[in-house]
């Protein structure tokens, strides 16, 4: 090693594992410490949020699944999507912050499958976003797309000059000016404000499927290997409305440096949110229940926060 310079090296506990012994590390992982714990102090893992402190605190493996392209690779193209209706029109959630962020999901039956995401890091824009779905969705037979967003979205839309209708064009018109053959519908024009107590409230009852008017939630681990990691690195935080405790997400995350947006923002947690929150779905809970579900005790954010 040269002087005057740092090395750096990442071990787990397994170096040393003729030492402690296998036993002793499995009584470790058997109860001595959590799960959290047990990667971070003895795998040496990269430290995540413990469960219990995460927004999206019902997402778990059951919404993963790993054989949506043959031999588990990712798909170079939308002909490699097992489970993709190639005959269908198919759906997508954006998000128009630092990073673009897009994900493409399609119902299947009583299950909702998310298939693959994009992004789009400065300098890069909407031309080259859409470049990236057309090249992968060439073979798709229905050029049907239905555009869900955040409302901002529409800003500028009296002058033709809003996102959501840059977008569409873009994917409708190459960049060489020629018709594509897709037709992009917006499906948010109208839309109202969606509140995090509200996300919060949805998206309880789309992850645990206690809402039979919801499907079942599909995500492809190996194409939407940054939307999992959005959704799982998403923190919670509480903030007081009088007496009643609002569970919100805390989005700091999205001022990271460019590079590090893709798997460590909220960025495409929030194209989920819009992809999954549609007028349709979102009334479906509401009404359910008297009592908002955002601030009932959690114990990793009450101790946290001292609630």
């Amino acid at each position: 090693m040269r002087k005057g310079q740092t090395y750096f090296i990442n071990a787990s506990s397994f170096t040393n594992i003729d030492i402690l012994t296998p036993e002793y590390v499995r009584r470790l992982l058997d109860g001595a410490l959590e799960l959290h714990d047990f990667l971070k102090s003895v795998v040496g893992m990269r430290p995540g949020l413990r469960r219990d402190t995460r927004f999206y605190i019902a997402f778990g493996e059951r919404h993963k699944y790993t054989d949506g392209t043959r031999y588990g690779e990712p798909a170079e193209s939308c002909l490699d999507l097992r489970f993709l209706r190639r005959g269908e029109p198919i759906d997508s959630g954006v998000d128009f912050g630092n990073q673009l962020s897009l994900i493409v999901g399609q119902q299947d039956g009583p299950l909702y499958r998310l298939h693959k995401n994009f992004y789009e890091l400065p300098p890069g824009w909407f031309r080259q976003l859409a470049d990236q779905f057309l090249a992968f969705f060439l073979n798709h037979e229905e050029k049907e797309l239905n555009l869900y967003y955040d409302r901002a979205g529409n800003n500028f839309e009296k002058q033709k000059e809003d996102y959501a209708r840059k977008l569409k064009q873009a994917i409708e018109i190459d960049g060489d000016g020629n018709r594509t053959g897709w037709a992009v519908n917006l499906m948010s024009r109208k839309q109202s404000n969606i509140r995090q107590d509200e996300e919060y409230d949805f998206m309880q009852e789309l992850m645990t499927g206690d809402n039979d008017a919801l499907p079942t939630l599909l995500v492809d681990a190996v194409n939407c290997r940054e939307t999992i990691s959005s959704i799982e690195k998403a923190p919670a935080g509480i903030r007081y409305k009088g007496q009643q405790k609002i569970i919100y997400k805390v989005k700091k995350s999205e001022k990271l440096e460019p590079k590090k947006l893709p798997m460590l923002s909220t960025n495409f947690s929030d194209a989920f949110k819009y992809l999954m929150m549609r007028g349709a779905w979102r009334r479906a809970i509401r009404g359910k229940s008297g009592r908002s579900r955002s601030g009932p005790y959690m114990p990793g954010l009450d101790d946290l926060t001292g609630g």
